[in-house]
């Protein structure tokens, strides 16, 4: 029997703990998870546990210390942890966060002291320097622990790098594939849809400008909200496309299909920066596994994840993104293929059994794997 302790801020949310709940069904393994009593998720109000224990495995909801009003990833901590260690013994420690993380760190040492391995989930595809003391907790966690799941290749490449010699595997987010939904919206209209944060590197003002060059019976719907919202509303106006617009706010996630369902086609423009550059962009599994067709820039991971279920254009070019949105606008026939595609692709690389699947396969290399 493999002991599982899984500390994981994102989980908080009920779709992403439907991984947990198929891994713990696999014969010998028994999984506890920690979550936070409540975390900010982007522009919501604090998501919090609902309080039902599932079948199959134990959540343990505990308090947190430095998360911060938005949720600050690398400074918060359970400080619970020691006692949660020392009572269930795990075999092994799954981090649900960067390496340089004070949970990754302070969870790497106290298991170790115990015997146990150690996986963490890095998503940073960027080399950065970082200020102390994050140094400290990055070198910690990369010469302690035994293996990583890394959400896309350049994360693996970039751990490799840092000179980090346990086992690397390269598995992402997972998603329900679901029943198709219908499209809801006025026929005649092509409503193109953007999901995620507002701001400057996700290339939202590209895709404006991208608009002003398509037909009237082209609308662009924005679900999200962010620093940037301000600026790009004065973007439309300036470009006399607010009528097409519509900013829709920041949406819970269960009310993210319904968005979904009107929309016909998803954009993910993001633009690299000095620090920063798409790590995976859940919403594009979110859109394929609604049979969206997706139009992305070549931005980080986001070739990889889209694969053949999606058109890509060259980040910062709204040139580029116009041409290749009006191709999709006029062939009705191209975007059932894409769509298809990426129900296809979901079903075989992204649902919550491949990722649980290809979660259990990184646990067992890494008890072959030493630190």
């Amino acid at each position: 029997m493999m002991n599982v302790l899984v500390l994981s801020h994102t989980s908080v949310l009920a779709s992403y703990r439907r991984k947990w709940e198929i891994l713990s069904s696999f014969p010998n393994v028994q999984l506890t998870l920690v979550i936070p009593d409540a975390w900010p998720e982007a522009s919501l109000a604090a998501v919090r546990w609902d309080g039902r224990q599932p079948r199959s495995y134990r959540i343990l909801c505990v308090p947190v210390w430095f998360r911060g009003r938005k949720g600050h990833i690398t400074r918060y901590c359970f400080p619970r942890t020691p006692w949660i260690l020392l009572r269930m013994r795990p075999d092994l420690i799954h981090v649900d966060n960067e390496p340089f993380s004070l949970s990754a760190f302070l969870a790497t040492l106290l298991g170790r002291c115990l015997g146990s391995r150690i996986v963490f989930t890095t998503f940073e595809n960027v080399f950065r320097t970082y200020r102390a003391p994050l140094p400290l907790f990055l070198w910690t966690v990369l010469r302690l622990a035994h293996g990583a799941q890394a959400a896309n290749q350049e994360a693996a490449t970039l751990l490799h790098r840092r000179n980090f010699r346990g086992v690397v595997h390269v598995f992402g987010f997972g998603v329900d594939p679901g029943p198709l939904v219908p499209r809801r919206h006025a026929l005649g209209r092509f409503v193109i849809g953007y999901v995620g944060r507002l701001a400057p590197e996700k290339g939202v003002d590209l895709l404006l400008e991208a608009l002003g060059d398509l037909p009237d019976s082209v609308s662009l719907r924005i679900v999200g909200d962010g620093p940037a919202r301000e600026a790009l509303l004065a973007l439309a106006r300036q470009l006399g496309v607010t009528h097409r617009v519509h900013f829709t706010g920041g949406v819970a996630p269960e009310a993210l299909g319904g968005e979904l369902a009107r929309m016909d086609a998803l954009v993910l423009p993001s633009r690299t920066t000095p620090i920063w550059k798409e790590q995976f962009g859940r919403v594009l599994i979110e859109a394929m596994a609604s049979g969206l067709p997706i139009v992305g820039s070549d931005s980080g991971a986001i070739p990889e994840v889209v694969g053949d279920a999606g058109l890509i254009v060259p980040e910062g070019d709204p040139k580029a993104l116009a041409k290749t949105l009006s191709q999709l606008v006029n062939d009705p026939g191209l975007r059932e293929r894409l769509g298809a595609a990426g129900r296809a692709r979901v079903q075989t690389v992204y649902s919550h059994e491949r990722v649980a699947e290809a979660t259990l396969a990184l646990y067992r290399a890494a008890f072959g794997r030493g630190a």
